[in-house]
This record gives structure tokens, C-alpha cells and sequence, in this order.
């Protein structure tokens, strides 16, 4: 096992900034690269006040400039867990959760969660009025980065649905989907559970999911169990297959992140599960952050040459950005900073480069 790449992006919180976390990146018309997150003040809870800052690399991720904000709330408002698309008219698409407990009187901040949509012309400095692609009246998590445009052009956004109030922690996966690039939305058929309570406490959480380049969509939950479960879709995600444990992909309750570099796919997740005897260096079960490479198109990913990304501590919520001889890698690190790594295509590919000591 190698370590791979370096850093070079760091947002550190502040006596104003309580948690920087979930985080995505986006290439801009004008050839710089954007990456947004969470960005959390009077508090570092998941329902804490929080909107989505930003900052630019203008020279492929080796240097950023300084942060701003993206998306401002309203005030009371929590938007987190931004996801950002390049939408087929040219506009910049991002999906984000939304809580407000002055829009929905007698619940508070963990009954309600709705997924919303908005849309920039002008490469982020102006959005659109938001669409809200969830029910309104039931709790759904909707994470960083994953919402995917499929080859067929549909946008399929994966969300875990907690209920309706109360606000319950086991989950089920369900999937909204556009065909019109993000002006109406729509749910699949069915909603999907994994092992039901009380054999689990999370249900399916926090879904991910990517396209293959063999056309299966493939989608990965967190659980309680040890495993992502996994579910695959034949059909452009109409329907999927009973959702059932990848024995390569053993997790704690925390989520991974599938995509593609350049002619490979690339996992990134936290890889060693909870358990009562296991001896941990650091105290933090979402730690190290580890990537596997799959050479056949996201069909496999072999355990022959496992990547760490980051073992100093708490590295979870990734994403990855494509950039053909590179990929970044933000994440939220210890304690609640965002990271950026850079790894070049070479580092992926070839065991005997860089290695670990």
C-alpha cells in the first residue's frame, strides 16, 4: 500500500467558520476549476447555518485563490452538501439539501429535508429561482458530488429517504430523475430498502452512484453492516436490482465516491469497518481514506494495488475531479477542514511509482 499525490488545497475553519466539508468540483467556460462545500458558521452540526463557499484554481489545481461564497441562505437556512453539473444548454447546474424550519411551521431542522436545483448562465454569480426535485414534506439526504448526467443525457439524482416526520435514522434509496436537463423531475417507480430494522440501525444511506462504460449504472449505499450495499440499474435507472452487500468494499457507515479518470474509474472510501476489536492508530473509524483503481470500465477493483490518500485522521466525504493526466481529491480532514489533493494519472497506474514508506 502506497500513499499517492499531495496536497494542494486547504481550507482551515475559523472563529466564524465552524466545519468545512462536503465538497465538489467543476470546470468553468473560462478553463479554471471551482470547487464549493459546505461551509458551516454558528455551529459544526450536520442542521447547523450553513451555505455553500467556494474557491478557483486558475492553474489545474496546483494553486487557489481566495473563498467566497457560491450560494448564500436566507439566514436561518441550512444548504449543504453541494453537487455540480454541467448542463447540456451550457448552464451551470447545482443540486444542494435544503432545511428551513421557518418554511415548515411546528417541525424543526431534522423533519423536513428537501434536495433543490438551481442553475447559473453566468458561471455562478447569479442563480435561478430553486426547483425542489423531492417531496416537500418528507426527509431526504441527498450528498456532495452525487448527482450524475448519464451518457442517454438524463440527470439521476440517488438520495436516501429518512421519512416524514419524524425524521427516522433507517433509510431507503430512492431516485429522482430529469429528462428535460433539470426543468421537471420525477421519481422512479420504487423505493428500495436493504435489511430492514432492527437487524439495521441505517438502512441504506448517503446512495452514490456512476455510469459504467458498459452502460450499468451502479450505485453504492453506506450501512451499519460492514459493506456498501450495492444496487445496478439495466434501464437508465427505472428500476434496480435488490440491493445486496459488495464484499470489495468493506465501510463504516460512511460514504465512497466512484468516478472516472480519463480511462480508468476511480473509488475513494474509507475502508475498514467499526468493529469491537478493532486496534485503530487514530481514533476515528472514517480513517484512512483509500482509493481503488478499476481498469475494465468500473466492472472490478482489485485489491492489488490500494491507494491512501490520507491515514492522519477523520478523511470522509470525498469527490473526484477528471483531469486526464491528474485527479483531484477534496475531502473533509481532521477536524472539520476541507483538503485538496492532487494525484497525477502515473500515480494510479504504475505500482512502483511513489511508494509508500
Amino acid at each position: 500500500m502506497r500513499e499517492v499525490g499531495r496536497i494542494v488545497g486547504y481550507v482551515p475553519t475559523n472563529w466564524s467558520n465552524s466545519r468545512n466539508s462536503e465538497g465538489c468540483f467543476i470546470r468553468r467556460k473560462d478553463g479554471a476549476i471551482l470547487y464549493a462545500w459546505s461551509n458551516y458558521h454558528s455551529g459544526g452540526a450536520d442542521d447547523s447555518p450553513c451555505e455553500i463557499g467556494c474557491i478557483v484554481s486558475h492553474n489545474e489545481g496546483e494553486t487557489w485563490g481566495e473563498r467566497h461564497y457560491l450560494y448564500h441562505n436566507s439566514g436561518r437556512d441550512n444548504i449543504m452538501c453541494p453537487s455540480l453539473m454541467r448542463m447540456k444548454n451550457g448552464d451551470m447546474g447545482m443540486f444542494f439539501i435544503h432545511r428551513n424550519a421557518a418554511e415548515n411551521p411546528g417541525c424543526d431542522f431534522m423533519e423536513v429535508a428537501q434536495t433543490w436545483f438551481v442553475r447559473s448562465s453566468d458561471e455562478g454569480k447569479t442563480w435561478s429561482e430553486p426547483i425542489v426535485i423531492t417531496h416537500p414534506d418528507e426527509y431526504f439526504v441527498f450528498e456532495n458530488g452525487h448527482a450524475i448526467m448519464l451518457k442517454s443525457g438524463r440527470i439521476l439524482v440517488p438520495v436516501a429517504f429518512h421519512g416524514g416526520r419524524p425524521f427516522r435514522g433507517h433509510a431507503s434509496t430512492a431516485y429522482f430523475m430529469s429528462d428535460d436537463d433539470g426543468r421537471t423531475w420525477y421519481e422512479a417507480d420504487e423505493r428500495y430498502e436493504g435489511v430492514p430494522e432492527p437487524w439495521s440501525d441505517s438502512g441504506l444511506q448517503e446512495p452514490m452512484a456512476f455510469e459504467t462504460s458498459y452502460g450499468v449504472i451502479r450505485t453504492f449505499s453506506r450501512t451499519d453492516l460492514f459493506y456498501q450495499y450495492e444496487s445496478d440499474s439495466f434501464d437508465d435507472g427505472k428500476t434496480w436490482t435488490k440491493p445486496m452487500p459488495n464484499r470489495g468494499f468493506s465501510s463504516p457507515c460512511a460514504p465512497m465516491m466512484i468516478k472516472p479518470v480519463k480511462d480508468l474509474f476511480v473509488a475513494l472510501f474509507n475502508p475498514v469497518p467499526k468493529f469491537v476489536t478493532r486496534v485503530r492508530e487514530v481514533d476515528d473509524e472514517r480513517s484512512p481514506l483509500i482509493a481503488l483503481v478499476s481498469r475494465d470500465g468500473g466492472r472490478t477493483f482489485p485489491w492489488d494495488d490500494p491507494l491512501i490518500i490520507d491515514w492522519r485522521g477523520h478523511s470522509a466525504y470525498p469527490d473526484l475531479f477528471d483531469g486526464g493526466s491528474y485527479m483531484l481529491a477534496g475531502y473533509q480532514a481532521d477536524p472539520n477542514d476541507s483538503v485538496i489533493k492532487k494525484i497525477t494519472y502515473e500515480e494510479l497506474v504504475d505500482p512502483g511509482a511513489y511508494p509508500f514508506d
